[in-house]
């Protein structure tokens, strides 16, 4: 009886060790590989096409260019929106609450509005700021399962990996 309790003591310590192994893993993984940038700018695309379709490649860099400029203090390690690093990794910031997303959107649309010759109605970027704003803010239950799921798959490939490692 003493040695069935040994044996059960010696596997949860070593499940325990384990477990922290791979959680440790997926979480190195997931801040190297910026996921939760890379989630958010998902999210402002899909917001900025006002489509519940997947978003494209120049919505998805419009959300790099404006998430660059929302995160001033980690500008030296951004991406460029169209390089392979961007690709990989994901933005600097991991989130923005409502006023920050409206300040860099109303900092593109100034942008956007200096350029054109005839400038354009400011109640109407104002409306289209708010509808992009409350479309961002509906997709944070989805974004957040998404991002859930991928770090799910990680953990489990790094289980996987760290099982035929000590088997």
């Amino acid at each position: 009886m003493v040695q069935i309790i040994e044996v059960a003591v010696g596997f949860s310590a070593v499940m325990l060790l384990l477990s922290v192994v791979v959680t440790s893993l997926s979480h190195a993984t997931q801040a190297m590989l910026r996921l939760r940038g890379r989630n958010l700018r998902y999210g402002l695309a899909g917001a900025l096409m006002a489509t519940n379709a997947k978003p494209d490649r120049e919505s998805l860099v419009e959300a790099s260019e404006i998430l660059n400029r929302a995160d001033g203090a980690l500008l030296h390690r951004r991406a460029r929106p169209g390089s392979l690093w961007s690709g990989i990794l994901g933005p600097p910031v991991s989130w923005l609450d409502r006023g920050e997303l409206r300040t860099a959107l109303q900092r593109k649309a100034a942008e956007i509005n200096a350029v054109t010759i005839p400038a354009l109605d400011t109640s109407m970027i104002d409306t289209a700021i708010d509808d992009v704003v409350a479309a961002f803010d509906d997709a944070e239950k989805s974004l957040r399962n998404r991002f859930k799921r991928v770090m799910r798959g990680i953990s489990l490939g790094w289980a996987i990996v760290i099982a035929a490692v000590f088997q």
